[in-house]
């Protein structure tokens, strides 16, 4: 795998770790952000698709890992039915399928220009 590539899938990861523990905690340990919520979801859900669409060399891998993100959204608004202070809302697991979607398209945009600068960059 290349370093780069290695980079990007440890960012994924730890965006990853840090959705998945952000959306389970109490409402009431949550910062204050000022950014409208739809709005968090989609910018948070962006780049958990476009990550590993660009990382990840097997174009299969790549699309699963990203359209696998869409239901992890929906299986964290239905985890927060049970945090006290969070409700399961909609327009959040809209929001993450949106941002998915543009992360996907993205990503695919990316992609060629990444892995090309990844191969420049390799020792020869």
């Amino acid at each position: 795998m290349k370093h780069q590539s290695r980079r990007l899938l440890i960012a994924w990861v730890a965006l990853l770790v840090a959705v998945i523990v952000l959306s389970v905690l109490p409402g009431q340990a949550l910062p204050a952000v000022g950014v409208d919520d739809s709005l968090m979801h989609w910018l948070v859900y962006v780049p958990l698709a476009l990550l590993p669409t660009v990382a990840i060399a097997s174009r299969l891998t790549a699309s699963l890992a990203a359209i696998l993100m869409a239901p992890l959204g929906l299986v964290l608004e239905v985890a927060q039915m049970v945090a006290p202070g969070r409700r399961f809302e909609w327009s959040d697991v809209a929001a993450d399928a949106l941002g998915v979607m543009a992360g996907m398209v993205l990503g695919w945009l990316v992609r060629p220009w990444w892995r090309s600068r990844a191969d420049l960059r390799r020792p020869v």
